[in-house]
């Protein structure tokens, strides 16, 4: 199969350009976990392409608002998530959960600041919707719903949220990429042996099944003799979990996010964030599996999973960095563009989606 993009899509400006001014405002980007909204109050700040966001509980009700100041255009809240009002550190206004101006410190000085310019400088809104526990915005505010958007990958991706228990580990690493490269990366399994020869390498059985949709993939591999071994003397302990599956599964959505299993008994939430042209934000958290009764949780033998899992993660996740920058540095030599092999099927699906988002 021939790569449907060329080597200057990773690598101009212009093109970069255009993918933050038309593929991801009408995209549904993941946002971040209802868990971490779940009080009044509570809120989480991100990004959706280069809009800086922030998602509010409003009551029971998220509210997604661009999280620039109106006054003097501060990102007003830096960190990840936390918990009360809007109010930039800059000069202290203040915004109510509709985006409206809620505080203004010494207004009088302000001599031309009526009651209609005040009214003007509310906050953009933006649309959000969830699948589960999955929190997903969309910038433009026409577009198909979150549930059109997923196509037949929804119940699965419900499924998989619900099913997340205790959030084990997060890496967060910079790549010196494009952002489509670590994309891509993440969408193929061909170079673990190259790449990940202890980790994943070793352990594959290249048994493997790839479906593809019109904003999603999903990829399953059958888990070699030696995991399944291992697995035998532990399954029991897992019987509980919510979902019940016999191999390695993968989905990802269009644009950046994915979330993978080892037979549903941990899981890894992916997303992948532009910075700038060639800088991106590889973000990664390792869940334990939920277990009935919870106790089931803390036994030795669910840790000892759940600490393999977490020794993997960065190892992994470290690897991929490095070789995501060393094609990058390869790019501005090639002198056409890359073959694929079926093994990177889901690698044109991505590109077929990404193209249709491109004037």
């Amino acid at each position: 199969m021939d790569n449907l993009l060329a080597p200057k899509d990773y690598a101009e400006s212009s093109i970069f350009a255009s993918e933050m001014e038309n593929l991801f405002p009408a995209t549904w980007v993941f946002a971040g976990l209802r868990r971490e909204v779940s009080g009044d109050g509570d809120w989480i700040a991100t990004r959706v392409g280069d809009t800086s966001i922030t998602i509010q509980n409003d009551q029971g009700r998220l509210r997604v608002l661009h999280n620039v100041c109106s006054h003097r255009f501060a990102v007003m809240r830096t960190q990840p998530h936390g918990s009360g009002p809007l109010k930039c550190p800059y000069h202290g206004w203040m915004y109510d959960c509709e985006g409206n101006v809620a505080a203004i410190p010494a207004r009088p000085r302000f001599s031309n600041l009526d009651e209609d310019k005040i009214a003007g400088m509310r906050l953009r809104q933006f649309t959000v919707e969830t699948c589960g526990d999955l929190i997903f915005v969309r910038l433009n505010p026409e577009g198909p719903s979150l549930r059109e958007y997923c196509g037949e990958a929804w119940d699965t991706l419900e499924k998989f949220s619900q099913a997340l228990g205790l959030e084990l580990h997060v890496t967060t690493l910079r790549v010196s990429a494009n952002w489509k490269l670590v994309v891509e990366n993440s969408l193929e399994s061909y170079h673990s042996g190259c790449v990940h020869p202890e980790t994943l390498g070793s352990d594959r059985s290249y048994r493997f099944e790839i479906k593809t949709g019109y904003h999603f993939t999903r990829y399953e591999e059958a888990i070699s003799a030696p995991v399944a071994a291992k697995w035998g003397r532990i399954k029991n302990t897992f019987a509980s979990r919510p979902a019940s599956l016999d191999d390695y599964v993968f989905y990802s959505l269009f644009p950046t996010f994915s979330i993978d299993t080892l037979r549903g008994a941990t899981f890894a939430l992916n997303v992948i964030r532009p910075l700038s042209l060639t800088e991106t934000e590889l973000h990664s958290r390792v869940f334990a599996t939920r277990l009935n009764p919870p106790e089931l949780e803390k036994s030795a033998l669910v840790r000892a999973f759940n600490d393999y899992a977490i020794s993997m993660a960065p190892l992994v996740v470290g690897q991929d960095k490095t070789i995501c920058e060393a094609v990058q540095a390869g790019l501005s030599q090639a002198r056409f563009s890359a073959t694929l092999s079926e093994e990177e099927a889901r690698i044109v699906a991505f590109q077929k989606a990404y193209r249709r988002y491109l004037p």
